[in-house]
């Protein structure tokens, strides 16, 4: 049987009167709500506060670049000095040693290559995004010369006693 059969056969039932009470009340909230159009105001007035937003994140964080700029370039000449202080200590411990040594020359060619690596570094060395990645590289750098150095030191001074 089909749908259309049965509403003919019980078509008397389909014609009664009145719907019970709040039939239609409950009929419309089942129905999806009204979709509200946006006027052109609106629009452009949304658009327009998300780009002060943007631009005003956009100005904050510039403002606190330079903050961050400053504290890096601060770490990073703070483990400048440091090592540049042991590394010229440790150079003057050779030269003074090294005076009295046959192989003079070549301890003092090895003291002054590794200055000017350490020089040529300290200018090269990358404006990391990272404080902590910048520090680390320079420490690092700076020990292993300091290393060499304090090697060189040990050396001196066992020829020497």
């Amino acid at each position: 049987m089909k749908i259309e059969d049965f509403i003919r056969e019980n078509r008397q039932e389909f014609e009664q009167g009145d719907l019970p009470a709040g039939h239609m009340l409950r009929f419309e909230q089942k129905l999806p709500g009204k979709q509200r159009k946006l006027s052109g105001y609106h629009w452009y007035s949304g658009v327009a506060a998300c780009l002060v937003l943007a631009i005003g994140v956009e100005l904050l964080w510039k403002l606190e670049a330079p903050r961050e700029c400053e504290l890096l370039c601060q770490e990073i000449h703070k483990v400048k000095m440091y090592y540049s202080m042991k590394v010229s200590d440790e150079a003057g411990r050779i030269r003074s040693l090294a005076a009295s040594s046959p192989e003079k020359e070549v301890y003092l060619r090895e003291v002054d290559g590794i200055l000017s690596e350490n020089e040529s570094f300290e200018k090269e060395i990358p404006a990391l995004p990272e404080a902590e990645i910048t520090i680390n590289i320079l420490a690092q750098h700076y020990q292993s010369s300091l290393n060499s150095l304090e090697y060189m030191v040990g050396q001196l001074e066992q020829k020497s006693y």
